[in-house]
């Protein structure tokens, strides 16, 4: 190891005149090797964002009755496929209880960490560091099924 050291300095040298290049280059060496484990999840928090504004919501359906008790059911998550880190979408219809007619919609995006943290696997759930990672419509299904004086009574 020291040996890498002294070779570093050595190129650091020849290739820098002044004292303050040198240190300047080495940190900037520093950082790129800090910034590169966790660049993915720098990135893929700026798509979770997105992503979450774009499809975390409550999407009324037609003919929505007021006063009605719903169930919920659950689709199989699907795999965002764009993300730089593995993202889910896990959509959610509300059926009326009694013929079945949908409601609204709402979903629920998951992510997972970065490829640094599911190597080393730091994280219990495999969860991003640097984010949260899930959002959903929550707060809004709750406030648009009072709105709408509808009911929760079971999942299926």
């Amino acid at each position: 190891m020291i040996s890498f050291s002294k070779r570093v300095d050595e190129l650091t040298n020849h290739f820098f005149k002044y004292r303050w290049e040198r240190m300047l280059f080495k940190w900037a060496v520093f950082l790129f090797l800090v910034l590169i484990p966790i660049a993915d999840e720098l990135i893929g928090a700026v798509q979770f964002d997105y992503l979450c504004g774009r499809y975390a919501i409550v999407t009324p359906r037609e003919g929505l009755r007021p006063d009605r008790s719903y169930v919920a059911i659950y689709s199989p998550a699907e795999s965002i496929s764009q993300a730089i880190v593995p993202m889910h979408l896990l959509r959610y219809v509300a059926a009326d209880s009694v013929d079945r007619a949908p409601l609204f919609e709402a979903n629920r995006i998951d992510a997972e960490g970065g490829w640094l943290i599911r190597l080393i696997g730091i994280s219990e759930t495999n969860g991003p560091l640097l984010f949260n990672g899930s959002c959903d419509s929550n707060e809004e299904r709750i406030r648009f099924s009072s709105k709408h004086n509808l009911k929760y009574i079971r999942t299926e």
